[in-house]
């Protein structure tokens, strides 16, 4: 998919030895030295039609170290969500849209809006024969997205039903509290906070 990269290769799976393999960037977007991932929150609501919304809500997670290509090891390249950092670290999108204005909902949305379209078109190709067409249901999914520094989104990964209990300060469960709420009033056709696509 365009606009869709892989930043980290996993280890040989441990029972099939199985390898995902994840192109690395090298030139990651970062904060104060560090990477940063962005955990954004997708809706998708079915009532005969289709609905996709993405909430104005988005974390950021860093990494434990500084980023740096000659010392390549997990605590420079890998976020930790338990992660507690001073207030020099932007903890939501909205406070890392004032620390740098070129990062917007607009811009990481990007590779969610491919994702979508590639949804969407294999929806029109088994519309007539899908058999829960007539069903009314939503999902919510947590989406991770990360920059290259010349502002590039990349998709990491999109995951169902993302842990929204798993809460680590007060920004983040008012955060998460306004996706669950908001929530709500999107299925009953409120569109307030969110971006459709």
């Amino acid at each position: 998919w365009q606009n869709s990269k892989f930043f980290w290769s996993c280890s040989k799976y441990e029972k099939g030895g199985y390898k995902l393999i994840q192109e690395f960037i090298e030139n990651p977007y970062l904060v104060h030295n560090r990477i940063v991932v962005f955990r954004i929150y997708l809706v998708i609501y079915a009532n005969q039609e289709y609905k996709y919304g993405v909430h104005k809500y988005g974390k950021c997670l860093y990494t434990n170290k500084d980023f740096n290509l000659e010392s390549l090891d997990n605590l420079r390249l890998i976020t930790d969500s338990k992660l507690n950092l001073d207030e020099k670290y932007p903890k939501n999108l909205e406070q890392l849209n004032k620390y740098d204005s070129k990062v917007s909902m607009e811009l990481l949305i990007k590779p969610v809006n491919t994702v979508v379209g590639c949804f969407k078109n294999y929806l029109k190709k088994i519309d007539d024969v899908f058999e829960h067409k007539h069903l009314t249901f939503f999902q919510l999914f947590g989406v991770d997205i990360m920059l290259d520094s010349n502002y590039n989104p990349v998709l990491l990964e999109i995951n169902k039903s993302p842990d929204m209990n798993n809460i680590y300060d007060e920004d983040d469960r008012k955060g998460k509290m306004e996706v669950i709420s908001d929530m709500k009033e999107f299925i009953s056709g409120n569109n307030k906070n969110f971006t459709i696509i």
